[in-house]
């Protein structure tokens, strides 16, 4: 995760910027570690902020700032990302004032996840974010508590570009909320992919934001707040380089002559798409993170006092291993279960292979350069489905099926059963609605807990893992020399530290590498 990088201190699994003590009940009273970007705040009164397409108390926008022991307190980490410790809320104030007294407040908001933020009952939780049930009990942020400390709240692009650069941000967008839609939600802010799509900048299989397979011409399921279709609030998110442009604007103004800013940028999409094995969409995700870092390379060039690092809190277990033409290969019944359940049969007329598809991909002398095409130069493929398209698989994975075509939407790979609320996931067995007809791909994922075994707690795993890869880290600007490589995690708030100018400790009270 990325709580350690930013605080430099190796911290247990799923704790947020705290030394775990021994009452688990309580996971606000654990001690407290200082970030670095809550030490340039509250030492050089820089001002911070997280960009995010994730929602905004994921784990790595809340590591910039909030502290807990379990990330799952998504209802008081929103609470201390803005500074409100209030009794009968989530983060209360009684017996946590010197928590409420170092808090560093950010500076600039901006992801997804209304339902953290806002009260259930309000109706623009429903009709504008989407969410059919949910939201919090104790307050709302949105409404009553974010204005009141400053903060110029917004809900799409029309209102961010309008906000003030000298006001303070907080900005909440539409997700992923589409009925036939899975793997994502409404807490997260659509893909890169099906926002250029509403946009009219890109199409599935030549299908557009008109065409019914892809669900944007249809009016949202629960208002229409966002836009009279769901195409229209798609197309009212904005894109990452546009939320990281306006992010500097606001930090810059906020900041003056005299001080600095820090930002934390999130490309959460490329991780999650990846988790359910949309392999187009993830590399959509890294096209507009790389369109971010330059918008942001682009804007600091002249200014010799900047620094940009760039890396990953954890790889993914994805590669190419070929290329394929998906529109000269048969699809057909590739295999059929037993009523949605095991014994899965294998079938086709060539006794030698299952279908067609098994011969869809292309490797060594095979493998010839894809046909993506940019048209409209905005450095998107046009289309994720040319005639010839680079074909990504998983090392670890739940069981699929796949024709090596793009998802109209987002799906997740794996069966869930669901039975008065609960939904339980079925790993083993594919997504009936994803690609029936394409290949199965058996999953090395596990499908329940095992006594004795090495999966003794994690249960049904249906979604492809992260990896223990090591991860590069590089820089460009100011300090840029102490990034260029792999290091180890808790070394890398140090050479942030480094890179702005601090020094070994002294061992003065209230320091950080000297600064």
């Amino acid at each position: 995760g990325m709580a350690t990088p930013l605080s430099g201190m190796k911290q247990s699994n799923n704790a947020l910027q705290v030394a775990v003590d021994n009452t688990p009940e309580n996971p606000l009273d654990n001690p407290r570690i200082e970030t670095i970007f809550e030490y340039m705040k509250r030492v050089h009164h820089w001002k911070i902020g997280v960009v995010t397409d994730a929602f905004l108390v994921d784990a790595t926008p809340a590591a910039a700032q909030a502290h807990n022991r379990s990330r799952g307190q998504y209802f008081n980490l929103a609470q201390q990302m803005i500074g409100h410790f209030a009794d009968g809320t989530a983060q209360p104030l009684a017996g946590y004032r010197s928590l409420a007294a170092l808090n560093q407040p950010l500076d600039v908001l901006m992801g997804g996840g209304a339902a953290h933020w806002m009260k259930e009952g309000n109706p623009e939780l429903k009709t504008f974010y989407q969410y059919a049930k949910g939201g919090r009990k104790d307050v709302d942020l949105v409404t009553d508590v974010a204005p009141q400390k400053g903060y110029t709240v917004v809900r799409n692009l029309e209102e961010l570009k309008s906000a003030p650069n000298g006001k303070k941000l907080l900005g909440i967008f539409s997700g992923e909320f589409r009925p036939g839609s899975s793997g994502l939600g409404p807490d997260n802010v659509p893909g890169t992919l099906d926002r250029l799509v509403a946009r009219g900048a890109a199409r599935i299989r030549g299908k557009g934001a008109s065409d019914p397979e892809i669900q944007l011409d249809l009016p949202p399921p629960q208002g229409t707040g966002c836009g009279a279709t769901s195409g229209e609030c798609f197309r009212r998110v904005p894109m990452k380089a546009e939320m990281v442009e306006k992010a500097i604007d606001v930090l810059d103004a906020l900041a003056g002559r005299n001080s600095g800013w820090m930002l934390l940028v999130e490309q959460s999409q490329s991780d999650k798409l990846a988790h359910i094995l949309e392999y187009e969409r993830s590399t959509y995700e890294v096209i507009e993170l790389d369109q971010a870092v330059a918008a942001v390379s682009r804007r600091l060039a002249k200014d010799k006092r900047s620094l940009i690092v760039l890396t990953s809190d954890h790889a993914q277990p994805q590669t190419i291993i070929g290329v394929a033409m998906p529109g000269a290969s048969t699809s057909g019944t590739c295999f059929s279960t037993t009523q949605g359940r095991y014994p899965i049969t294998l079938g086709g007329t060539d006794g030698d292979r299952p279908c067609a598809l098994q011969d869809a991909v292309a490797t060594f002398n095979d493998a010839s350069f894809p046909t993506y095409e940019d048209r409209n130069g905005d450095g998107f493929p046009d289309d994720p489905d040319p005639e010839i398209k680079l074909v990504i698989e998983d090392g670890g994975r739940p069981t699929y099926s796949t024709t090596y075509r793009t998802n109209f939407m987002p799906l997740r790979p794996s069966m869930e059963s669901g039975e008065d609320g609960k939904v339980t996931a079925l790993p083993a067995l594919p997504n009936p609605a994803r690609q029936p007809e394409g290949l199965l791909m058996t999953g090395n994922m596990p499908s329940r807990n095992v006594k004795g075994g090495a999966n003794k707690t994690s249960g049904a795993v249906e979604i492809a893992p992260h990896t223990a890869d090591d991860v590069l880290v590089s820089a460009q600007g100011a300090g840029a020399n102490h990034f260029a490589g792999i290091y180890e995690n808790a070394d890398i708030a140090t050479r942030l530290a480094r890179a702005l100018g601090g020094r070994p400790s002294s061992g003065r009270a209230g320091t950080l590498g000297g600064f």
